[in-house]
């Protein structure tokens, strides 16, 4: 999640989804490990439950679609160097919500171009 997020920063997790929006960071299992990716598209699915698709800033591809059981938390706080960026203020969260915007729209162009490389190839 580089830039927002660096190696060393502490993040504070919220447990409540209730107020997931597009923009907002969520913490999800991959593997072995712990993934910070921002929530740049919600839908629904046939069952009516939320659907969350995600993408790490520097990352060029989406991550595969998350349910709401997959999600372990949600970033409302970042601490680096002794400051607070409180996530959850209306500056940070429109800031989160362009850059959400951006990045569904920079990712689906790179999917558009990858398929059509992918058909030349063919």
């Amino acid at each position: 999640m580089l830039p927002l997020l660096r190696e060393g920063d502490r993040i504070l997790v919220s447990h409540d989804l209730s107020g997931v929006q597009r923009g907002d960071i969520l913490v999800f299992q991959q593997g072995e490990g712990l993934v910070a990716h921002r929530v740049v598209s919600i839908t629904r699915n046939h069952g009516n439950r939320r659907v969350y698709r995600t993408k790490g800033d520097n990352s060029a591809y989406f991550d595969a679609p998350l349910s709401a059981a997959e999600i372990l938390g949600l970033v409302d706080l970042i601490s680096r160097d002794d400051i607070e960026y409180d996530l959850t203020t209306k500056g940070w969260r429109l800031r989160n919500s362009l850059l959400a915007t951006f990045h569904l729209l920079v990712g689906s162009l790179f999917q558009v171009f990858r398929n059509i490389k992918h058909q030349f190839q063919k």
